[in-house]
């Protein structure tokens, strides 16, 4: 990141698996590396939220009753 920037962006790898977990949040906060103090402004700031998609889907039809002859 040079001095004048004022767009950067940053990779967070999130690894998915198979397990449920509770919904995740964390913090990601912009340092000046030389002094160690956070950088001036809201946007220096920001809550990520990870959510959990590993609940299971619902089956549905479009109707709801049908009519059959036996045989």
């Amino acid at each position: 990141m040079k001095k004048n920037d004022t767009e950067y962006k940053i990779n967070i790898p999130i690894v998915d698996d198979e397990e449920w977990n509770p919904d995740l949040d964390f913090f990601v906060e912009l340092y000046d590396v030389s002094t160690g103090t956070r950088y001036d402004g809201d946007d220096t700031h920001c809550k990520v939220s990870i959510l959990d998609e590993d609940f299971p889907g619902t089956l549905g039809f479009e109707n709801t009753e049908i009519s059959v002859k036996k045989g």
